[in-house]
Formats: structure tokens, C-alpha cells, sequence
């Protein structure tokens, strides 16, 4: 059998034929020369005829008003076959991936990503495997499986997972997928942004306020905002919790913020071009630490009858405030259905163990490892309590400092609030 070629030949291959839509603007790799929008294949033609079969109908996601603020909308991108936003980007990909008899794939990212991938790669018949980061939601997991796509968990981050699924595809000589660096994949993303830009006369939207992540969709959404002249609207980047790439993003307008683990990136490749795509529409970036996700979660589902991830929540919450106290007619982007992930308000969503560390913390206050192991009555083995600590640090619900020789732990506000909604404690 006849090996395929490795993946990064593949993408130079593709490079050759990018084209920007937006007059005077050249290919520089992904990003075109201004350095926001991005490069998009010029040969859409050879794909198309795949790209009809392997369609379910996705995109074209309604657009509607809140309820509860005037000014408020959603586009609402649960709509779509697998439940996110991703099902615009995968098709693309794989009829590429599919003109080209490619027919074993590795596939990197989030669960969202995975489950469109999987799902599509299934109507094509190519054969997935997805590698995803260790603390991937498990109804994610379940989603990808489901599709007939074996899943690793690999990496703490997604640089980790993505690097991971590279050295995979290596030693199978399969083609390793990232959506970030796929042209195909990213322009698939565009039609988000020319969908949202063609309903700008209709609805006078003021700003537009997109999930983060790789910076992918925001420089998405920009790209058809240019190509179509859009002008007046502003970009808002927005992050949910708190880690390390969001005070990256949000450092350039002077804040520090954190991240939702589940899209935990380090170097986010299109960092920079999702940044100034915010600065070109007099936009900017915005974190939602984790206690206003859980709460606001709830709020969302309640109030406006709409059932989001944490990503999206971000959105709502960032949006809501705009529209409130600005006066603002904003967009809301609701990137991925909740159905994805285990409620806030599920004892499952943190785990049995946590919870018993949690109330430990919020009665007791700061204490060692050993102490909470002793309190909890040995029920669970040290390791387990460690474990538990470093997971519940990792996502900001409890924080830790140095006592001589040893840490000592306490429950953040986060901490709290989560404990709250999970047991009403």
C-alpha cells in the first residue's frame, strides 16, 4: 500500500493555492497580509462534488432576539448536526482530505472538533482516530466514539494533545488534522462570519462578541466582515475560567485573565491574528471567570431557553452586559450545544471525591494534603486526594500556597459558587 504523504508536505502543497477575498491583500501562509483575515482555497471547485455528498445541512443557523434584554440576539449555532459550530469547518476538510485518497486520519482537538470530524469522516468513509486532551468531558468522548472513531486522551494542553497526535500519525504513517492549521477547515469557519455579516442590515448589530479558543473563529468572522465591507461592528474575543492563554489575549488590553480547562492553550496559533482582528473593528478581549460560567449557565437555559457550553455562556454573559448597560444591539455567538457537556448542576460534573475536598476547605479553611486525607476518613487513598487537588487547582476551585516544606489548600470564590450549585451548600 502506497504511504501517504506526511502532513506537513500536504499543507505546503495546499498553501500554493490560497487566495484572500478581500482586494490587495496576499497569501502569507494561513493569514493573509494584514496580518487578521484568513487565506482561503482558491480550488473549491475540485472539492465541491464530495463536499455535496458528504453534507448534512449544515450552517444557515438561526438568528433571534432575547427575551429577556432588548437588544440581546443569539446565533445559534447548536442548530447544527453534531451540535457546534464545527460542522462548518470539518466537511470542507475532509472532502479535501477525501479528493486526495486520504483515507486514515488522526485528528486533534477538542470535543467538538473530534465529534465533527468523526461524524464526517464517517459519511466519507475514511477512517478517524482522534486524540484528545486528558480531561476531556466525557459525553464529548462518548460523542466521538460514537461515530466509530477510536479516542486517545493525551496532554494537559491542547499543545500537548496536538503534539501527541502528530508523534501518532508518525508511527502510523496516518495524516494527522488540526483545524487550526487546515486552510480548508478554516475557511469552512468563514461562513459563520459571512452569514452573521449578511444579517447586519436587518438587525443593526453594533458588536458581535465571539468564543476565543485558537483564535480561529474570530479571525474567521473577520475575514467575511472585510470581504464584505462590514463596517461600524465591533469583534469582542471572549474566554470562560482562568489558566494562561487568556491573560494572553486579554494582556493586550491591559487585563490577566483565565481559561476554561477544556480549551486550554498555551500558544495559541492564530493568537495573534485573532487580536488584531478585534483592534481593526475598535473591538477587544474579555475573560468570564468560572463562577459567572456556572451561574449565568443556568440563567441562559432558564431565562432564554437556550442550552450552551461554557465557551458560548461567555459569549451570553459579555453579550447581555453590552446590550444592557450600553444600549448596544449585540450578537451573541453560541458556538456549541450544553448537551456536550455534564451540567453544573450534576454532582458527575466535578466528581463525588472534589465535593467531599470542597466542603472540607470551606469549613476547616486552609490545610495540607494530609490533614484532608485524615479528615475525610481515609475513604479514599492519599494519591486519590492529591489528585483531586491538583484537578480542582488546574481549574481555579481551589488555590494553593507554600508552608515551609509543604502546600497548604483553600477554596476559591469559584470553589464556592461551584459548590453551591452542585449541592446547594
Amino acid at each position: 500500500m502506497k504511504r501517504p504523504l506526511p502532513a506537513i508536505i500536504l499543507v505546503v502543497g495546499i498553501l500554493r493555492r490560497l487566495r484572500c477575498l478581500s482586494e490587495g491583500d496576499k497569501p502569507k501562509g494561513l493569514v493573509c497580509s494584514d496580518g487578521a483575515s484568513l487565506a482561503v482555497p482558491s480550488d473549491y471547485e475540485r472539492i465541491q462534488p464530495i463536499l455535496d455528498r458528504i453534507t448534512m445541512n449544515e450552517g444557515n443557523t438561526p438568528i433571534f432576539p432575547s427575551v429577556d434584554i432588548d437588544g440581546l440576539f443569539f446565533k445559534d449555532e447548536t442548530r447544527n448536526p453534531t451540535g457546534s459550530f464545527r460542522d462548518r469547518a470539518a466537511p470542507p476538510s475532509i472532502a479535501d482530505l477525501s479528493s486526495r485518497n486520504i483515507r486514515r486520519i488522526v485528528v486533534s482537538g477538542d470535543g467538538n472538533t473530534c465529534a465533527s470530524y468523526a461524524a464526517y469522516s464517517a459519511r466519507a468513509r475514511i477512517k478517524c482516530t482522534a486524540v484528545m486532551p486528558e480531561d476531556s468531558d466525557p459525553v464529548k468522548v462518548e460523542q466521538v466514539r460514537s461515530y466509530g472513531c477510536q479516542v486517545f486522551l493525551r496532554g494537559s494542553t491542547m499543545d500537548d494533545t496536538h503534539l501527541k497526535a502528530r508523534e501518532y500519525a508518525g508511527s502510523t504513517g496516518w495524516t494527522h488534522v488540526r483545524i487550526d492549521m487546515d486552510p480548508y477547515a478554516l475557511s469552512g469557519l468563514v461562513s459563520l462570519g459571512e452569514e452573521i455579516a449578511d444579517s447586519i442590515g436587518r438587525y443593526g448589530f453594533q458588536a458581535v462578541v465571539v468564543p476565543v479558543g485558537s483564535g480561529a473563529t474570530l479571525s474567521a468572522v473577520y475575514t467575511a466582515f472585510k470581504a464584505r465591507r462590514v463596517r461600524g461592528v465591533r469583534l469582542i474575543g471572549v474566554q470562560a475560567g482562568e489558566g494562561s492563554y487568556a491573560s494572553l489575549f486579554t494582556g493586550f488590553h491591559g487585563a490577566s485573565l483565565n481559561i476554561h480547562y477544556s480549551i486550554r492553550y498555551l500558544q495559541p496559533p492564530l493568537l495573534m491574528a485573532s487580536y488584531r482582528a478585534t483592534l481593526a473593528t475598535g473591538g477587544w478581549g474579555v475573560g468570564v471567570p468560572l463562577h459567572r460560567v456556572f451561574d449565568e449557565s443556568i440563567n441562559l437555559s432558564e431565562r432564554e431557553g437556550v442550552f450552551a457550553e461554557p465557551a458560548a455562556v461567555a459569549s451570553y454573559v459579555v453579550a447581555r452586559e453590552l446590550a444592557s448597560v450600553k444600549g448596544w444591539k449585540v450578537l451573541a455567538v453560541v458556538t456549541s450545544t450544553g448537551l456536550k457537556t455534564v451540567s453544573p448542576r450534576s454532582r458527575s460534573f466535578i466528581g463525588e471525591t472534589k465535593l467531599e475536598i470542597l466542603r472540607v476547605l470551606k469549613e476547616h479553611g486552609r490545610l495540607h494534603g494530609y490533614l484532608i486525607w485524615k479528615i475525610l476518613n481515609t475513604r479514599v487513598s492519599p494519591q486519590a486526594v492529591y489528585s483531586s487537588l491538583r484537578w480542582l487547582e488546574e481549574r481555579g476551585l481551589v488555590s494553593s500556597s507554600s508552608d515551609g516544606r509543604k502546600r497548604v489548600y483553600q477554596i476559591t470564590v469559584d470553589g464556592l459558587r461551584a459548590l453551591e450549585i452542585i449541592s446547594g451548600q
